[in-house]
C-alpha cells in the first residue's frame, strides 16, 4: 500500500470501503485477493464482494503501481519485483501489511484457497519489505517417485555441499541452502524422495518427526494417484475426452477423488 495509507493491518480491510487491486491477468492473484485474503481476515468471499471494492488490473505492473497512483489502497505484490523498487521511490513510498504467523485461524482460512504458501518473514527484495511477517510461494526441484535413490541422494548432496560455489550465480540461488530447505520442510506437505531423506538423515538434518509426516504424505499421495488413475481408466472406457476443460471428465475425476484430503502446507 502507499506509505501514507491509513490502513494499519489486514483486518482494517474488513471494515469496508477499501479498494483492493485484483490482477485479472492471473487466476492465482484473483484467488489470493478475492478468496484467500478475505478468509485470512475472517470474511467469506461473498461478504468480501459486498464490503471490498475490487479494482481490476490487466498487468502485474499496473496491479502493483495502482497503490502509488491512487487507483487502489492495497495490492498483492512480490518484494523481489523490479517495479517495487520503482514504487519505493514514489512520493510517500510504500508500506506492507503483515500477515501474523500466530493467527492460525486466519492462516487456516488462507490455505483453503492458496494451499502451498507458508508463513514466513520476508528476507529479500525491497528494503521496505524486509522483516515483515508475510508468506512465501515455494519453488522446489521435483523428481518422479521412480527416480533412482542414488541419483537423488547425490543431487541432494551436491546441492548442499556445493552451495557456496553457486549461490552467487543468482539472487534466488542464495535461498537454496540447507537452512532454507529445512525451513521449507517444516511446512512441506508433499512426499520427500527417499534419496533426499537418506542424505538428510546422514548429515543429521532429518528426524523421526520428519519420518512421521513424510510417511503420511506418501500414503496421501498414493491415494490420490490411485483415485486419479481409476478416474482416467473410467473416462477411457467411456470414451470421455481427458481434458481439464471437459466438465464430463472433471465430474468423473471428482467422483473418484471425493473425500480425499487435499495437500496444504502444515502450520
Amino acid at each position: 500500500m502507499a506509505g501514507d495509507s491509513e490502513l494499519q493491518s489486514l483486518e482494517d480491510i474488513g471494515k469496508g470501503g477499501v479498494r483492493v487491486t485484483s490482477g485479472v491477468f492471473s487466476p492465482a492473484i484473483v484467488s489470493a485477493i478475492t478468496q484467500a485474503l478475505p478468509a485470512f481476515i475472517g470474511m467469506t468471499p461473498e461478504e468480501a464482494q459486498e464490503k471490498i471494492e475490487f479494482v481490476p488490473a490487466s498487468s502485474y505492473g499496473e496491479n502493483c503501481r495502482s497503490v502509488v497512483e491512487g487507483k487502489s489502497d492495497v495490492a498483492y505484490c512480490s518484494p523481489i519485483s523490479s517495479v517495487l523498487s520503482e514504487m519505493e521511490g514514489a512520493p510517500g513510498g510504500i508500506r506492507w501489511l503483515p500477515m501474523d504467523p500466530a493467527n492460525t485461524e486466519g492462516w487456516d482460512g488462507y490455505l483453503s484457497y492458496r494451499p502451498m504458501t507458508i508463513p514466513s518473514t520476508i528476507s529479500m527484495g525491497v528494503s521496505t519489505a524486509k522483516g515483515v511477517e508475510s508468506m512465501t510461494s515455494n519453488f522446489v526441484y521435483a523428481v518422479p517417485v521412480t527416480a533412482e535413490e542414488d541419483f537423488v541422494y547425490n543431487m541432494a548432496k551436491w546441492m548442499n555441499e556445493s552451495h557456496d560455489n553457486y549461490k552467487g550465480s543468482h539472487a534466488l540461488a542464495t535461498r537454496m541452502s540447507l537452512e532454507h530447505f529445512r525451513n521449507f520442510l517444516d511446512a512441506n506437505p508433499i512426499p520427500v524422495h527417499e534419496g533426499t531423506v537418506k542424505y538428510l538423515r546422514e548429515i543429521g538434518a532429518w528426524t523421526e518427526e520428519d519420518d512421521a509426516w513424510n510417511n503420511e504424505a506418501i500414503e496421501k499421495m498414493d491415494a490420490w494417484i490411485a483415485a486419479r488413475n481409476a478416474g482416467m481408466k473410467e473416462a477411457m472406457e467411456q470414451g470421455v475426452e481427458m481434458n481439464f476443460e471437459n466438465q464430463e471428465y472433471l465430474d468423473i475425476l471428482a467422483k473418484h477423488t471425493d473425500g480425499l484430503e487435499p495437500f496444504r502446507s502444515r502450520l
